[in-house]
């Protein structure tokens, strides 16, 4: 399985984030998680 997330434009946000991608991939092992985001600037 593939998901793409699109991460929210500021850095907080995706930090407090990251454990739901835990648990996705912790769920599904053989998941794929790719993150669209903007380049910092």
């Amino acid at each position: 399985m593939k998901i793409l997330i699109v991460a929210p434009s500021w850095v907080g946000d995706t930090v407090l984030a990251q454990p739901l991608f835990k648990l996705l991939h912790a769920r599904h092992a053989a998941l794929v998680l790719d993150a669209l985001a903007l380049p910092w600037t």
